[in-house]
């Protein structure tokens, strides 16, 4: 049986999924020239343009954070699974069992480049540049991930979105 809180308590992640994926978009599209970035680059991007990636790393982080943390525990809860006693590898691992998300290896991979994000400290360039990168590269993948979800709880929970 779904109850209806577990429902709201998706739907409120699904929405604010949407909107850190929105605001991720928008500042990858002011951004995305300058990938691959290098530390030449790296140096001539002005403060305004270096705001975008700013939001560019923020809403990945939380994106990445509120469908991990949030909206898949909520789907799975939704779908009367018990996640309290689930490690997140084991939540991931479950979800896509039921094609949730179309990997758990990808989604961890994910995870790891938002701990390198995270982790870095401002003054080393190397690695923020390699942080940055390695977004770029990988923001397909959260896309696709996206996608998946998306078309799962639209098929599953069509009337909440």
């Amino acid at each position: 049986m779904i109850l209806k809180e577990e429902n709201d308590r998706m739907r409120e992640a699904y929405l604010a999924c949407q909107k850190h994926l929105e605001r991720m978009n928008f500042a990858h599209s002011k951004i995305k020239n300058y990938f691959p970035l290098s530390s030449e680059t790296y140096e001539l991007v002005s403060f305004e343009e270096m705001s975008f990636f700013d939001q560019f790393i923020f809403r990945f982080t939380k994106l990445q954070d509120s469908i991990g943390n949030k909206l898949i525990r909520y789907i799975l809860e939704s779908m009367a699974e018990n996640t309290r006693e689930l490690s997140q590898i084991d939540i991931f691992s479950k979800a896509e069992q039921l094609n949730i998300i179309p990997s758990a290896e990808d989604w961890l991979s994910l995870r790891a480049v938002r701990n390198k994000l995270t982790h870095e400290y401002p003054s080393d360039h190397k690695e923020i540049i390699e942080g940055l990168n390695s977004l770029n590269d990988n923001i397909n993948m959260i896309l696709i991930v996206w996608q998946h979800i998306e078309e799962f709880i639209k098929g599953k929970f069509g009337y909440l979105v």
